[in-house]
């Protein structure tokens, strides 16, 4: 399927994406390499940290490797 052969290229293309963040993507594909394994439960994925660190462009690149579309992540902040 589709979504084994995205999985598989989840590294090198979000390596293409997003700069500076090579330990968390090849945590993230791990983990994505784990889950296809097992489909019936879901993936959160949590960021936490200072503004301007990149988590915001992380997600978004997240949804677009794995789902096509930008618009697949949404984003919740905590600031007042």
């Amino acid at each position: 399927p589709d979504i084994i052969r995205r999985i598989k290229s989840f590294p090198t293309e979000m390596r293409k994406r997003v700069m500076g963040q090579e330990r968390q993507i090849d945590d993230l594909a791990n983990m994505l390499r784990r889950k296809s394994m097992n489909w019936s439960t879901r993936v959160v994925i949590t960021q936490i940290g200072t503004s301007g660190n990149g988590k915001t462009e992380l997600g978004k690149s997240i949804a677009e490797v794995l789902y096509g579309t930008r618009d697949a992540a949404f984003k919740i902040s905590g600031v007042n």
